[in-house]
């Protein structure tokens, strides 16, 4: 976390007025702020100066479902990134323990998250932190972004092997080889969206020992129970081979459920 406090003036380069901390990561804090002769707020991610690589990523992304990059400048010791802000809640605002998204509410928002996350691969590039804390929900316009690039590699970078100790992702959600350093791809991402599909299907963490929705009281058809035991496989090749693919099965396996409900492009 880099040691920054809002009273520090050279954080208010080129005018940004600092309202309030929403966020504090390992190496990075946000803001909400003003930007310079403006009562609009936007995001200000404040980082260390070696953090680059999010900055770069997103000034090549453009699409409904990711969050934008508005601009970005150094300080003597900081990088800062000014983002759209997403005004609404965080998906894990929304979700409550051992409470079930039904599935009208949950198939809109995971088929966002899929479209983000397919046109990252299509672009080279690996999101390696999605978790409900980084989706984004617009209650204003009805729409979803997927939020913090901080982890993000291109596949060439994901592909190479780390040092245990660099190894990253939060726990619930980061595949068994973004744990212990392996390489990583697509198939990275994969599991990310299938504990998180797992989790609003059934109001629970999926864990490490794959739990069939039967036993969490949940009646889909079998066969979303074995995508997502396939999306949650430890070993990588018995995974889907891509986002568009899992989305694809999922689409299958629900459309029973599906065809007999009127699905909005997005539902909060």
């Amino acid at each position: 976390m880099p040691s920054f406090h809002a009273s520090d003036r050279s954080a208010l380069t080129k005018g940004y007025e600092l309202v309030e901390k929403i966020a504090v990561g390992g190496t990075s804090d946000v803001y909400l702020a003003h930007p310079p002769n403006s009562d609009e707020l936007v995001v200000l991610k404040i980082s260390e100066l070696s953090s680059q690589s999010e900055q770069e990523i997103l000034s090549t992304l453009h699409h409904p479902n990711i969050v934008r990059l508005l601009d970005s400048f150094e300080t003597e010791e900081h990088r800062c990134l000014i983002l759209e802000r997403a005004i609404g809640s965080t998906l894990r605002d929304l979700m409550k323990p051992n409470k079930p998204w039904p599935v009208q509410r949950a198939y809109p928002v995971l088929r966002a998250i899929s479209s983000a996350l397919a046109y990252l691969h299509r672009n080279n590039v690996l999101h390696l932190d999605l978790k409900p804390e980084n989706v984004l929900l617009e209650e204003r316009k009805s729409t979803l972004k997927l939020a913090d690039f901080g982890l993000a590699l291109s596949r060439e970078e994901a592909a190479m092997p780390r040092e245990l100790k660099d190894a990253m992702g939060s726990l619930d959600y980061a595949a068994p080889e973004q744990r212990f350093g392996l390489p990583m791809d697509e198939r990275t991402d994969v599991y990310a969206l299938a504990a998180l599909t797992y989790e609003l299907l059934t109001g629970r963490i999926a864990g490490r020992v794959y739990t069939p929705l039967s036993d969490r009281s949940v009646n889909l058809p079998y066969a979303v129970d074995a995508l997502l035991r396939a999306g949650l496989a430890r070993n990588v090749e018995d995974r889907p081979t891509g986002i568009l693919v899992f989305q694809h099965e999922l689409n299958l396996a629900l459309q029973r459920v599906l065809s007999s409900m009127e699905l909005p492009d997005f539902v909060i």
